[in-house]
């Protein structure tokens, strides 16, 4: 069996399909166009809304025949997760997500944050990852490298 692949989707028909598998609110038309929308397979759409230059909202749906069954594909979408956002320039991924959602139980082995519950709102718990970041430095021969400071810290 194939891993699934991570793929950019037209916003139209993912914004309709969402609302079938019962996304629980619905997406707005603002939201839908500012976004950037994937499939992982043909079981996952998720989309980045950036609501500030440095930060992504990740939100996700798995179609309902496949929740609790993406198995050992999941590390995949999270390596996907960081280089879409780190592409889009942002620091860090911000997920709401209800308390007890099976993702909840993903993210936190896989290294994200919960923030303070007054982030979050009523019956939701909101999730960080930082991004990692290096700083480099340019020279005159146009050859990237990672400062002398990141490269102690490596």
């Amino acid at each position: 069996m194939m891993s699934p692949r991570v793929m950019e989707i037209d916003r139209e028909w993912a914004a309709a399909k969402v609302a079938e598998w019962g996304y629980p609110r619905r997406v707005s038309a603002d939201e839908r166009e500012r976004s950037k929308w994937f499939a992982y397979g043909a079981s996952v759409i998720f989309w980045f809304d950036q609501c500030l230059p440095c930060e992504v909202a990740l939100h996700l749906i798995v179609e309902p025949r496949a929740r609790g069954r993406l198995g050992l594909y999941v590390r995949k979408l999270v390596v996907a997760w960081d280089v879409i956002a780190e592409l889009m320039n942002a620091a860090r991924i911000i997920a709401w997500l209800p308390p007890g959602d099976h993702i909840e139980g993903l993210v936190s082995r896989l290294g994200w944050s919960l923030l303070d519950p007054t982030v979050a709102g009523p019956g939701r718990r909101a999730w960080v990852r930082h991004l990692p970041t290096i700083e480099i430095e340019e020279d005159d021969s146009g050859i990237v490298e990672p400062t002398a400071e990141a490269k102690a810290r490596a």
